[in-house]
């Protein structure tokens, strides 16, 4: 599935794209815009920071939580950890940081999987597919 939606704003506009591949059984998702001021491009690529006022609520958490969910750092413990202090303003933002902070948690290594030494999946929700297949 691969589609693309317009959104517009006051400032500027956006042309999302949104693609489901499936691989093995395994859906990948992955999302793109790009922001368009006067009919020009000014901005592509993971823009959802600069979009997320103009665009459905659950379509920039979706973007946010699961682009590309073949290419996971950490298990799910890990990864709910960061996107946690992340929204708490934690400067998690380098490797080493992001590191230490899981250290803190004792879940650098959670589940045998030490993070950041291998790329791990994680499944679509079907939730999530649903929404977007009707977006």
């Amino acid at each position: 599935m691969k589609k693309t939606r317009f959104y517009g704003g006051s400032d500027f506009d956006c042309e999302i794209t949104i693609e489901i591949t499936e691989r093995n059984s395994f859906k990948r998702l992955g999302i793109t815009g790009v922001i368009l001021k006067g009919g020009e491009e000014t901005g592509w690529g993971q823009i959802r920071e600069k979009v997320k006022d103009i665009i459905p609520a659950r379509l920039y958490q979706i973007w946010r939580r699961w682009h590309l969910n073949d290419m996971r750092a950490g298990t799910f413990v890990q990864e709910e950890i960061l996107r946690q202090a992340k929204d708490k303003g934690v400067d998690v933002s380098t490797y080493e940081k992001a590191c230490d902070y899981l250290h803190e948690f004792d879940v650098l290594v959670d589940d045998g999987h030490k993070y950041g030494s291998a790329w791990l999946k994680e499944e679509l929700s079907q939730d999530v597919i649903d929404y977007l297949s009707v977006l």
